[in-house]
């Protein structure tokens, strides 16, 4: 385990304690590629990405400018520690997914809203296996209830400083960007006294949206219990899914 493997613990210890007076969701589970013995002994496994035009060029946050299957070539490699797995571990992939054929096959079965597929290669100890990229653009602002979720903002240290309501996206996008102009070398935002971003606290899907079997937040994905079930009934490896105190349907608690 790294630097980043611990300040991403660190976070994760974090988020849990700031929802876990919410009750466990009964629509979705929180889709987290496995860090257990089933990968070997390195997470991330993949150790370099070559995605040509590359996946996380910051101006690819928007599904519509993703390039057609045709005019885009990738492949991975991964570390000689790791095993091969149908969801593959990598820090390299924004909004995307890396996965098996036999995983796809699973997941195209569901609703996960628009999406562009490539496939792309995975290198490992000499050998050569066919996997897709999978980049999803359902992003859970664009899909909830704002009368009825909560927001919390946050300083620098991920601490939870308030909570937040918004009537609309909108009306969220405006206080993001005053965040985000906040003068990042003042003492005061380093030792944690200001706010710095936004996290969910509780978000509910809307009536119109809740077919939808995946859901995404800034690269957390939460998948619904029917996908999550058939995963575990194919026996789809590389996984973990954890409960979710943070996602639920509109008009369930």
């Amino acid at each position: 385990m790294g630097v980043l493997d611990d300040a991403m613990d660190l976070r994760q210890r974090v988020l849990d304690a700031i929802v876990q007076d919410n009750p466990v969701s009964k629509d979705y589970v929180e889709f987290r590629c496995s860090r257990g013995k089933d990968i070997g002994r390195a997470f991330p496994q993949v150790e370099h990405t070559f995605f040509d035009p590359p996946i996380n060029d910051s101006s690819w946050q928007d599904l519509s400018k993703y390039p057609a299957q045709g005019d885009f070539s990738g492949r991975v490699i991964m570390k000689r520690s790791a095993k091969v797995t149908d969801f593959l571990s990598s820090y390299q992939t924004g909004m995307g997914l890396i996965m098996s054929a036999r995983a796809m096959e699973v997941v195209e079965q569901f609703s996960i809203g628009q999406y562009k597929a490539y496939p792309i290669a995975c290198e490992y100890r000499n050998e050569r296996y066919d996997y897709w990229f999978l980049a999803l653009d359902i992003h859970l602002l664009d899909v909830i209830d704002y009368e009825s979720s909560v927001f919390y903002t946050r300083n620098l240290h991920h601490a939870h400083m308030a909570d937040v309501a918004f009537s609309s996206r909108a009306d969220y996008d405006t206080r993001f960007r005053e965040l985000q102009v906040t003068d990042r070398q003042q003492p005061a935002f380093r030792e944690g006294l200001v706010e710095c971003d936004i996290e969910p606290k509780r978000l509910y899907v809307c009536a119109g949206h809740q077919d939808l079997d995946v859901v995404d937040w800034y690269g957390r994905f939460f998948f619904s219990v029917g996908l999550s079930t058939a995963i575990k009934t194919h026996g789809l490896t590389g996984v973990e899914m954890r409960e979710c105190r943070t996602v639920y349907k509109a008009g369930t608690k």
